[in-house]
């Protein structure tokens, strides 16, 4: 039998070719950029370009998960992730990273904020890939939330990773810390 080119690159290249996604990321940032030396010249996603290739992706082809476009001052993603109860998340590029987030909960749906506060501070490196952090919500409310960042110069399979990674991280976290929230009978 003939011995087949087992480079990482020509490897990588048979992969994405024979998974069609090759397809998909023609004309993408990242996808094809020059090399320089031994370097990649990096290549930025925008929103709208990952919009695009997030549209022909398996995950929102087959209905797993819905994607909308947000054009707002700073545009964003809106993801329903339908495997996952529906559980809205948001994706945002800015210059040099992709961040990806959803909502928690509100600090006052918290038994003790300082003592959940410590637990999260002790348990969230059992959330890979994902962190918790507080934000002010556009009515002035402070919630959790959790989130992913990953690099603007990311490759496609990683940001879907990062993706699916968050959605499965909210709902562990919900269930880890459900004995901190505040029950519908307090």
């Amino acid at each position: 039998p003939a011995q087949a080119d087992a480079s990482p690159v020509a490897s990588g290249q048979q992969l994405l070719k024979a998974s069609g996604l090759e397809n998909i990321l023609a004309g993408f940032p990242g996808w094809g950029a020059e090399i320089e030396g031994e370097y990649m010249k990096p290549q930025l996603w925008t929103t709208q370009d990952l919009y695009e290739a997030l549209a022909g992706c398996e995950l929102f082809a087959e209905g797993r998960a819905s994607l909308e476009l947000i054009n707002a001052a700073e545009p964003c993603l809106l993801i329903l992730m339908r495997d996952y109860g529906d559980l809205p998340l948001y994706l945002s590029v800015s210059r040099q990273h992709i961040l990806v987030e959803a909502l928690l909960w509100p600090i006052s749906a918290v038994k003790d904020a300082e003592a959940f506060n410590r637990e999260v501070l002790r348990t969230h490196k059992f959330f890979s890939l994902s962190t918790i952090g507080l934000d002010r919500q556009p009515d002035g409310e402070e919630s959790y939330i959790m989130f992913g960042s990953l690099s603007a110069a990311s490759i496609l399979p990683s940001i879907l990773f990062e993706i699916e990674t968050l959605a499965d991280n909210v709902i562990r976290a919900t269930e880890a810390y459900e004995d901190f929230l505040l029950s519908a009978e307090d």
